[in-house]
């Protein structure tokens, strides 16, 4: 089957800190997998699952494929399965999610095939999942650097914890900071309280809404102009700043900045956070903050696989999209059938 690819952003910047070319990251942001009887009651469902159960073949393929000095390096960031769709006793959360992924064992096992080694973080939609031995390998947020002697350049996480900053209450929203945000573990929070009050939040927060038509855009989300050029020669595209943006293009971007420069003045010797990548929103764009005195951060929000996105010209499209790095070379691609 022929499919096409759309270039959706790219950011081409040596500040980025991943000058290797020897060294590629992908991100598959939110799926949203529900279980197929469940799904009957929903006017909406995660999109072009075959072309995404493809997409993770053709990864593992190609980094069998690697020459000795080359990496390939996944992450999945996120709400890959939606719990609070299916029975939410305690004690079902991990019959759910089996229950999910064995309605999709194509998609689920080439993903979480160990020749495809890809890192899983958790989501607002699968967060409950902590804490099992069949998810004890997931985490909350990855920080990357150019090579093992180099500081971190990169922090990947869902972004939820943008979303909880500003609209939880003091004691969950400190929680949220100490265990998710923070660089070590540490403050009066353990784990365990930790995730008791996020889990009651959290799950305050999913009781309240109905999931029929949507989960996280009513409407779909703006990207600007679609590119078909893969090979671009121009180093900005479709990429949001404070004097440019569409509409939401700017989110989470001042909490990430903030969050990032926090940690970087905390860990001098470990961290030089400058990009931060998540899923969550399910509106693919990359956001960059630069200051007069040479701060520089940029966002990528890697979109999802589930709701609609708008081009520029008004043209809808079903979300499928995906983020890469490498070479000091940030792009999101739109897939199509």
């Amino acid at each position: 089957m022929t499919r096409r690819v759309w270039l959706v952003a790219r950011l081409r910047d040596d500040r980025l800190g991943f000058p290797s070319d020897k060294r590629l990251f992908v991100f598959i942001p939110d799926v949203h997998l529900v279980s197929r009887t469940r799904r009957a009651s929903f006017n909406y469902g995660t999109n072009s699952i075959p072309m995404l159960t493809q997409l993770c073949l053709n990864l593992k393929v190609m980094k069998s494929q690697l020459a000795g000095d080359e990496e390939l390096d996944l992450y999945q960031l996120g709400d890959l399965l939606v719990l609070w769709r299916q029975p939410t006793k305690q004690s079902d959360h991990l019959s759910a999610a089996a229950v999910i992924s064995n309605d999709y064992p194509e998609l689920m096992g080439a993903l979480r095939h160990t020749s495809l080694d890809c890192q899983f973080l958790f989501g607002n939609h699968d967060l409950m999942l902590y804490g099992s031995d069949d998810y004890l390998a997931w985490n909350w947020r990855y920080y990357v650097q150019r090579d093992p002697t180099a500081k971190r350049n990169a922090l990947i996480l869902h972004g939820d914890i943008f979303d909880w900053l500003e609209k939880l209450p003091p004691a969950p929203r400190a929680a949220i900071v100490s265990i998710f945000g923070g660089y070590h573990r540490t403050g009066k929070w353990t784990l365990e309280s930790a995730m008791s009050a996020m889990r009651r939040h959290v799950r305050a927060l999913h009781e309240a809404r109905s999931y029929q038509d949507y989960i996280q855009n009513a409407s779909p989300a703006q990207l600007g102009l679609l590119d078909s050029e893969l090979e671009p020669t121009r180093d900005r595209i479709n990429v949001q700043t404070a004097d440019s943006a569409v509409s939401m293009g700017l989110q989470y971007l001042e909490f990430a900045s903030s969050h990032c420069r926090e940690l970087n003045q905390e860990n001098p010797e470990d961290l030089d956070l400058r990009l931060v990548v998540i899923g969550h929103t399910h509106h693919a764009r990359i956001a960059v903050r630069e200051s007069k005195d040479g701060e520089f951060l940029a966002l990528m929000d890697c979109g999802a696989w589930i709701e609609w996105c708008r081009m520029g010209n008004g043209e809808l499209r079903p979300n499928a999209q995906l983020g890469v790095l490498s070479a000091n070379d940030l792009r999101i691609y739109q897939l199509e059938d």
